[in-house]
């Protein structure tokens, strides 16, 4: 019965439990598992009833958490513009609230300008 439907599964248990009540003078050996295998299709019904809602349930949860993500989202960026418009881009204050301050890019002390490169003369061409 590998990949049965589960829907599938449960009407199969049903068939073959009514079809055995319905020969239980020539099968009575398996009235025991006709009323187990009831039992468990009644459980098995509660069970997938369950995990329906559940899915349902989970789908919801996920939507409601991604809305909340983003309203955030939202408010995090608008503070963190506020305490950058209160304090200045510039300002070392900033990494108090783990944001990075500008900070124009300083050259080396010791740099010294670098000579352009001259092209030595292509010996091809001196030929």
């Amino acid at each position: 019965m590998a990949g049965i439907v589960f829907s599938q599964k449960v009407s199969t248990w049903g068939l073959t439990n009514n079809a055995v009540g319905t020969n239980i003078a020539d099968l009575g050996h398996l009235e025991a598992d006709r009323a187990a295998l009831t039992v468990i299709r009644d459980e098995v019904i509660v069970l997938g009833n369950q995990q329906i809602a559940l899915e349902a349930q989970l789908s919801q949860v996920t939507r409601d958490l991604e809305a909340k993500l983003r309203d955030g989202d939202a408010i995090h960026a608008r503070m963190r513009a506020s305490i950058r418009g209160k304090y200045g881009y510039k300002s070392e204050k900033l990494q108090e609230f783990q944001l990075q301050p500008y900070r124009r890019r300083v050259r080396g002390a010791g740099a010294e300008k670098k000579a352009p490169k001259t092209l030595a003369p292509d010996p091809a061409s001196a030929a």
